[in-house]
């Protein structure tokens, strides 16, 4: 492990940034909802390592942090580089799409680790990790969809006025 300045400020960098997720989900469905998601995913990555018997880690945890911010606050404006905005939702796809790669090299590690005689089983912590965060935000999910276009609006009809409402205006101008 080389120790350095870049990667003690990368670090520093990310620690703030988990931070200040942590606290907007924290603001939106409250403390503990998001300890419990938070303990949840912990736990469920240290059964899964047991199980595995693989060595845990929060990295892919972390990531589902922003997925569930982008969840819940779709909209959500993130600055690459400090200059180029980014909606949360499309960021929370290329993460997605990032995910899916890793579980490919992972399955791909896993069949050439066969020959060998060697099992590698790590590639299944991001699916743990997703599966907490479905357990917890997937009913908010759709947000993340892309919305159809709305349907062309003609010209309205007026609802039929209410039977209650037929009576009252009777009485008022009778």
């Amino acid at each position: 492990n080389d120790f350095s300045l870049f990667s003690t400020f990368f670090s520093f960098l990310m620690l703030f940034c988990y931070y200040q997720i942590g606290q907007m989900l924290e603001q939106q469905r409250g403390t503990l909802h998001f300890n419990l998601y938070y303990l949840f995913g912990i736990l469920f990555m240290d059964i899964g390592a047991l199980l595995l018997r693989e060595s845990a880690t929060t990295y892919y945890l972390n990531l589902t942090l922003f997925l569930a911010i982008a969840t819940i606050l779709p909209e959500l404006i993130f600055r690459f580089y400090f200059i180029i905005p980014i909606k949360a939702k499309y960021l929370a796809w290329v993460y997605l799409g990032l995910t899916l790669i890793d579980l490919f090299r992972g399955l791909i590690t896993m069949f050439r680790g066969l020959r060998f005689g060697v099992v590698y089983l790590g590639w299944l912590f991001p699916i743990i990790a997703l599966l907490n965060y479905f357990l917890f935000y997937g009913s908010s999910f759709r947000n993340l969809l892309p919305q159809s276009p709305p349907l062309p609006q003609g010209r309205r009809r007026q609802p039929a006025p209410s039977r209650c409402r037929q009576a009252l205006c009777r009485r008022r101008s009778g």
